[in-house]
């Protein structure tokens, strides 16, 4: 039911039907009113919240199909590059390739995520075009050996992630994808931030044959935050989805001309 993914996803952002609705600039019960009784909104609430929260996926959002999120941004493997910028977060650059430390998942436990203490953790380095990643982070690839997050992001896949200070993990994006290395584990996950709660993190599959759990954030040895995937598999974008997002942009159109000054 479309009220029920809208609750969840609320949910999953941390907020409530009364909080968010300021935030995406809709009036007092826009949100609020449609989820307690079980109703759809209209087609320009749904452009505000996906003007703020980007990453939601639609399809899912409307029609129950996917994950709550997006893909992250994909590079193809022997079916050729695809690219799927995200302003927020990239932006394109010339110049050099990006090198990127392959991570043994076994030996990168515990691991601070410094080259200087990255003897065993670092199998390799390889190399991406100029403009995939921003300049300047480290970047590692780790590699996803289970399904917890499929079908996001398929078992055996590579996330490409860079690594964040511990002095950033308070601003921890709700929903965002990241690889967390703890003493004894190695996982990859979309967190909720709840540090200033309960000094944890709750880190959810997409897979939903798995169940979440809070990590400490004390026992948080380093933490990576997903940039790209490397993998072979690929469903693609679908018809529906796509005519889902040209109904959504003529009504944005007409919004717009409407509000135009004679």
């Amino acid at each position: 039911m479309f009220s029920d993914r809208l609750r969840e996803f609320i949910a999953a952002i941390g907020e409530t039907p009364t909080s968010i609705e300021p935030k995406i600039g809709v009036s007092k019960g826009a949100i609020y009113k449609p989820v307690k009784n079980g109703k759809t909104i209209g087609i320009e609430i749904i452009a505000k919240i996906l003007a703020a929260y980007p990453r939601l996926n639609l399809e899912w959002l409307i029609c129950n199909i996917g994950t709550m999120w997006k893909n992250p941004f994909t590079i193809a493997g022997a079916a050729g590059e695809t690219a799927s910028e995200d302003p927020a977060d990239m932006y394109y650059l010339a110049g050099a390739r990006t090198p990127v430390n392959l991570i043994s998942e076994t030996n990168a436990l515990n691991w601070s995520g410094t080259r200087e203490k990255g003897e065993n953790a670092i199998e390799s380095v390889f190399f991406l075009p100029p403009g995939l990643l921003r300049k300047g982070p480290d970047y590692a690839a780790f590699p996803a050996g289970g399904p917890q997050m499929e079908p996001t992001i398929p078992a055996n896949s590579l996330v490409v992630a860079e690594i964040i200070k511990p002095k950033d993990y308070s601003r921890i994006k709700n929903g965002d994808v990241y690889v967390i290395i703890t003493k004894d584990t190695l996982a990859i996950r979309r967190l909720n931030n709840r540090i200033k709660e309960r000094n944890t993190l709750l880190a959810s599959p997409d897979n939903r044959e798995f169940t979440a759990y809070d990590i400490p954030i004390d026992t948080v040895v380093s933490l990576w935050k997903a940039r790209a995937l490397i993998s072979d598999k690929f469903t693609g974008e679908t018809h529906r989805l796509f005519d889902l997002y040209q109904d959504l942009e003529e009504r944005i159109r007409q919004l717009e001309n409407k509000n135009k000054p004679l």
